[in-house]
């Protein structure tokens, strides 16, 4: 094997052992169900390597490509509506760490409860983008940016915020 490619194979490799599993705890922020997100993952994961040379910025690459293949996904499935069989929290340890596995069901939960955008750029924020990197990738300004940022912070914080029982 040339060493070129050797070194290619090499890069890659190690990204993709480092990044797979945040990739889908990612999606699933997104409320990609956990099946989905594997599975969008596993194909998506192909995609930078066939372009390995050519990308500068890897992670946010392939999030973008992973972004665009559950909005696909999304516009060509009818939804059949289901009860929920079962609540969770991304199970591999992202960007959004937390302590205790209750404090990552209620972020989960509670980021759930946001519009899509919110969700979206807060996902991003939580692997350590900053407002200009992710209007960049997201093709949006960076105002609309810093202000899905603030709203879903708010009402973040709003919906973990602890209510008093005695009201």
């Amino acid at each position: 094997m040339p060493a070129a490619r050797q070194r290619v194979v090499q890069e890659f490799s190690e990204f993709f052992r480092g990044f797979a599993g945040r990739l889908a705890t990612w999606l699933e922020y997104l409320d990609v169900p956990r099946a989905g997100a594997k599975k969008i993952t596993q194909e998506t994961m192909t995609k930078p390597y066939r372009r390995w040379a050519e990308i500068e910025s890897p992670e946010a690459w392939t999030r973008v490509v992973a972004s665009r293949a559950w909005a696909a996904r999304l516009a060509t499935v009818d939804a059949i509506p289901v009860e929920d069989v079962e609540e969770h929290a991304p199970h591999h340890a992202g960007g959004c760490e937390m302590a205790a596995p209750e404090a990552r069901l209620d972020v989960c939960e509670a980021i759930r409860k946001l519009p899509a955008r919110q969700r979206q750029v807060l996902a991003w924020s939580f692997e350590g983008y900053t407002p200009t990197e992710m209007a960049e990738h997201l093709r949006k300004t960076p105002d609309a940016v810093r202000a899905s940022l603030y709203k879903g912070r708010q009402k973040l914080e709003d919906l973990l915020r602890p209510q008093d029982s005695d009201q």
